[in-house]
């Protein structure tokens, strides 16, 4: 069996600047919805977030910070 890398995830809200870490992708889906995110979590899946490409719309900035 693969060794998975632990990934954390920056989710800033760019209005109220709060910030917020997760684990997974889904998991900021099982505490916000599609219209606080702006996005559906397909989008975030099909866009290759790396250390270099954050990605952005009006509401979040959802960034990779560490992998352990």
């Amino acid at each position: 069996m693969k060794y998975k890398k632990d990934v954390i995830y920056r989710l800033t809200f760019r209005r109220t600047n709060h910030t917020e870490y997760y684990r997974q992708l889904k998991g900021i889906y099982a505490y916000h919805n599609r219209d606080e995110i702006g996005c559906m979590v397909g989008n975030l899946y099909d866009f290759k977030i790396e250390y270099d490409k954050p990605f952005m719309n009006k509401r979040v900035k959802i960034e990779l910070v560490e992998i352990r």
